[in-house]
């Protein structure tokens, strides 16, 4: 049919049911059909406040677009929270607005994980309090697979980490926890490229930066602390009494946290940064790629942020995905943060 024919017609068209050829004509007491009742529209609430718009006026919208047409795909978000012996965590990983607009892939991810240590005594002693293990990965842009070995990097972790935890539990100096640390790091390299072997791939093509961070809550083994290491340019902060410091990575003279941009998982298992810092109570420690550190670098983001976290409750899930869904512009890189709450 034509577009005039249509203009033309002013109601649709209605079908007709043809009588049977053999039927006698209807009983006269059959009730007439009732005419059919159109439902009513749905209402629609208040809709949900976008992003705030923390630095600039962003050019590209934060609605995904076209799906990724790539090797396993990431979804376009993730979202988890929990708690551990006291500790509440919540965690988000979300595709860039530059992703989202061109159809490609979120190349970040992010988990975390209850360890459980033996008992301190042996067979029969009460059970040690249980870790939080936490992570975020950030997959190298340029790397056609890069998804592939973030996603990979948060798999392997857990393991890993839990065959050296007595080592990485030790109250001992920083540079024997390296040590620890490194091995972790030289485990998951080795992990990426069987992977990458089995995929028949370079392993550079998985290459991934990490931050991880060992939360040990405080107790009857003394107060809260956490062990943290990473690979490449993934950071560590602390938002203590309404003040972010950064606590994970190479310092310059300045004090200033130097970009490692160039390292990557599985390329550079030996540079890792090593920190540790004391946790008090209302602390908040956060994990997170540069698609969230390199917006802190502006007091807009930090002060924010401060206002959200630093309330002295941890936020529901819904809550910290659109928190950390904030708009930022020239900042559209994948953002994946995982944020600690220590009662």
């Amino acid at each position: 049919m034509t577009e005039e024919a249509v203009a033309a017609d002013p109601e649709p068209a209605t079908a007709v049911e043809l009588p049977d050829a053999g039927a006698g004509p209807a009983a006269p007491d059959e009730p007439a059909a009732e005419p059919a009742v159109a439902p009513e529209p749905v209402a629609l609430g208040p809709r949900f406040p976008e992003p705030v718009v923390l630095v600039g006026r962003p050019s590209l919208g934060s609605a995904p677009r076209a799906l990724p047409q790539v090797t396993a795909a990431a979804p376009d978000s993730v979202v988890d929270g929990g708690t551990v012996g006291g500790l509440v965590v919540r965690g988000a990983s979300i595709r860039g607005d530059d992703h989202r607009y061109f159809g490609e892939t979120r190349q970040d991810a992010m988990g975390f994980w209850t360890l459980n240590p033996p008992p301190a005594g042996g067979q029969g002693s009460p059970a040690a309090d249980p870790v939080l293990l936490a992570c975020v990965a950030d997959g190298v842009g340029s790397q056609p697979l890069s998804q592939l070995g973030s996603s990979l990097v948060c798999r392997l972790l857990p393991q890993h980490t839990a065959l050296r935890f007595d080592r990485l539990a030790q109250r001992a100096p920083l540079e024997a926890l390296a040590g620890a640390c490194r091995a972790v790091a030289s485990d998951i390299a080795a992990g990426i490229r069987v992977e990458a072997a089995e995929r028949r791939a370079d392993a550079k093509e998985l290459s991934a930066a990490m931050a991880a961070a060992l939360v040990f809550p405080g107790g009857a083994s003394g107060p809260a602390r956490a062990l943290l290491f990473a690979v490449g340019d993934c950071q560590g902060f602390l938002l203590s009494r309404g003040v972010w410091r950064a606590v994970l990575g190479p310092a310059g003279d300045d004090g200033d946290i130097m970009s490692t941009a160039t390292d990557a998982l599985p390329g550079h298992p030996d540079r890792v940064a090593v920190a540790e810092c004391a946790l008090e109570s209302g602390d908040v420690l956060l994990l997170c790629t540069d698609g969230l550190a390199n917006p802190m670098r502006n007091d807009s983001v930090l002060d924010r942020l401060a206002q959200y976290w630093g309330a002295g409750h941890a936020p529901a899930l819904p809550e910290f995905y659109w928190q950390l869904s904030f708009r930022a512009q020239t900042f559209g890189d994948d953002r994946s943060a995982v944020c600690v709450w220590v009662p």
